[in-house]
């Protein structure tokens, strides 16, 4: 069995999306206890649709640069399906952080409520995944093979 097929790809995608989302909720456990933007930004005036959006800007990109790992990951596994490995990625976490929303009649009818934080879970990888792809296609070609001298064919 080659290890680059279609299946397969996306069963690793599937394994990154999972361990992404295991270990990206126990850093925001330490982040939520440690993090001194909310008490600082409230202290400077910020209440209400502000204090929501400056926090929402925050988190998102704190989001992203804890995405550059798996974000990596699944660019180095094929760039030309990206999505469909995404979609493998996102998925599975999604479904299991969200799984009460979507069991519970009472919480589905609020769905409003939810938008922010699922915002939050679906948006962060695929930005990030899209800014590594950029990166990662323009970067040079660094091989270890020397370079031939002056003149040699």
């Amino acid at each position: 069995m080659r290890l680059r097929t279609l299946p397969v790809s996306i069963l690793l995608a599937a394994l990154i999306g999972v361990v992404h989302t295991y270990l990206l909720i126990w850093a925001w456990v330490y982040i939520g206890l440690h993090s001194p933007l909310p008490h600082l930004l409230a202290s400077h005036g910020f209440a209400g649709a502000s204090l929501k959006g400056v926090l929402f800007s925050a988190d998102l990109l704190t989001n992203m640069a804890l995405c550059v790992p798996a974000a990596y990951l699944l660019c180095k596994l094929h760039p030309t399906k990206l999505w469909t490995y995404l979609l493998a990625a996102l998925l599975p976490g999604f479904l299991w952080q969200y799984r009460l929303a979507f069991t519970d009649v009472t919480l589905l009818q609020n769905w409003l409520l939810f938008l922010p934080s699922a915002l939050l879970a679906v948006l962060p990888l695929p930005a990030t995944a899209l800014v590594v792809r950029r990166l990662v296609a323009d970067a040079p070609n660094n091989s270890l093979k020397p370079t031939p001298l002056r003149g040699a064919t």
